[in-house]
């Protein structure tokens, strides 16, 4: 009978189980690249980009392996829209063009053929090239029409409204806002119809109808979204103000300031939702690392069961080395779990208590003004990123500084476009004079320490000591204006 050396057994033998092994972790590419575009989705939620973007590329990247165009269109769109928000429009059009052919292999008439011309639509929007976002907006709607989906057709004529809005072309705007709502109306879609008043209202409020504004602003106010009741309530305020029917504009305003601190209060409520998500995610990844230790403490003990047949001393104690290494692993990633878990717990705790704390004191004035000038700062600044790309004299001067002769424009800016701040800068502070005043414009309209220097014509270290001046002054003659020593372009920003 013919013998086998001992060292040929053993590499049967190791070479058994590995095939085993690799076996039975072995995914369906299909099912994991499911698996992973649902986790790109929470990623998105918990505003964990790198994450997100991750698991979409791996997404995208098994996608040749199994034939689902709808699918593979869809992980395309997600990824042109996330490198769409982080600026990288190339590689937002690439995707997009591949969800579009990846839509059209899968049927001409689809949905997602709508979405993805939509998508590539928006993308353009981004790169301000109007008039290819208008074609694929277009052709979105046109898709839309053939489905009969009129969910994505009120969502076309809004988009396109938009773009009318953005070229300033406020009659279309209007024309294509109306045909947006005049199509949730009549399919009764009441989750878009407030927000398509909304729309229609600004498109009046744009053309100097303030009335008419009025109307389909107040209409907009019947939906649960708190964000839709925020904004329209300050519009109205705005409207009620320019028309002098100051009654009304502090009922407005009332109101307005009411939904801001519900707005705060939902925002902090998120919070403690994403915190207790990822808790969950932890909670699950620890229970997942249990059964993986649970699993690799049963493999060892069979694998070692069966080197120990074979052969005990030769390979023995490398093997067992080997495992316990693993072992270790395991356990190190476990008690990385547990530790990550008790850190969400107690973060979880504390914004808890915040939100109690908060919720005690929320008649106290300190607290209501801090939540209103957060949410007026990031209102403030999502506008003058507006401004600056559609205010030809503000993109002029921050594309080109140069300096200024004439102050009278930018004193006009500053009052229009930030609620009379030159008007109330020189009312509170008489005395400031005019070079202190035009950099405080400045900065409120948004312009950085470099700008600002070539604008009044000095450099940039000697600006920095001006500014330090002026806040010197402003805090020996006004000590009332400031709580603590803050910078100048704090103070300026929220005065």
């Amino acid at each position: 009978m013919r013998r086998y050396h001992p060292y040929y057994i053993v590499c049967f033998a190791i070479v058994f189980i590995a095939m085993f092994l690799g076996c039975s972790d072995s995914i369906d590419p299909q099912q994991q690249a499911h698996d992973l575009f649902e986790q790109s989705k929470q990623y998105k939620k918990e505003k964990d980009v790198e994450k997100q973007m991750a698991a979409l590329i791996q997404a995208n990247q098994l996608l040749p392996q199994f034939d689902e165009p709808a699918f593979a269109s869809q992980v395309c769109q997600a990824l042109g829209n996330a490198y769409m928000y982080r600026d990288l429009y190339d590689e937002s059009l690439h995707y997009n063009r591949e969800a579009i052919a990846y839509a059209l292999q899968e049927d001409p008439h689809s949905k997602q053929l709508s979405l993805a011309y939509s998508e590539l639509g928006r993308t353009f929007v981004e790169m301000n090239v109007p008039d290819s976002a208008k074609y694929y907006f277009e052709l979105a709607l046109s898709q839309a029409k053939v489905l009969n989906d009129t969910t994505e057709i009120g969502v076309g004529y809004n988009q396109i409204g938009v773009l009318y809005r953005i070229r300033k072309d406020y009659s279309k705007a209007l024309e294509y806002a109306k045909l947006g709502l005049e199509t949730y109306i009549q399919h009764r879609d009441s989750n878009h119809i407030p927000q398509a008043y909304y729309s229609t209202g600004g498109a009046y409020y744009y053309l100097g109808q303030f009335d008419s504004a009025k109307v389909y602003f107040e209409k907009s106010l019947h939906t649960d979204n708190i964000y839709t009741k925020h904004g329209a309530y300050k519009i109205l305020y705005i409207i009620s103000k320019k028309q002098g029917k100051l009654e009304d504009a502090i009922q407005y305003n009332d109101k307005f300031r009411d939904y801001a601190d519900s707005v705060s209060l939902y925002n902090k409520t998120e919070a403690v939702a994403e915190i207790q998500a990822k808790y969950d995610n932890e909670k699950l990844l620890n229970q997942q690392a249990k059964l993986e230790l649970n699993n690799l403490r049963l493999t060892l003990f069979l694998t070692f069961c069966i080197i120990a047949i074979v052969i005990i001393v030769m390979v023995g104690s490398r093997v067992y080395k080997f495992f316990k290494r693993k072992l270790t692993e395991s356990k190190l990633k476990l008690e990385e779990s547990e530790r990550v878990i008790n850190l969400n717990q107690q973060e979880i705790n504390r914004i808890t208590r915040e939100i109690a704390e908060a919720d005690n004191n929320f008649n106290e004035k300190a607290n209501l003004i801090m939540v209103q000038n957060g949410l007026l700062q990031k209102q403030n600044e999502s506008l003058m990123d507006y401004f600056s790309n559609n205010v030809p004299l503000l993109k002029t001067l921050k594309e080109h500084p140069k300096a200024v002769k004439d102050w009278k424009p930018i004193y006009e800016l500053a009052e229009a476009l930030q609620m009379n701040f030159y008007t109330r800068l020189k009312n509170e502070i008489p005395e400031m004079p005019e070079g202190a005043l035009n950099i405080c414009c400045l900065i409120r309209l948004g312009f950085t320490t470099k700008q600002i220097a070539t604008i009044v014509g000095i450099e940039a270290e000697s600006l920095t000591k001006r500014k330090g001046r002026i806040r010197d002054e402003i805090m020996s003659n006004h000590p009332n204006l400031f709580n603590n020593k803050v910078p100048l372009d704090s103070f300026v920003q929220s005065f």
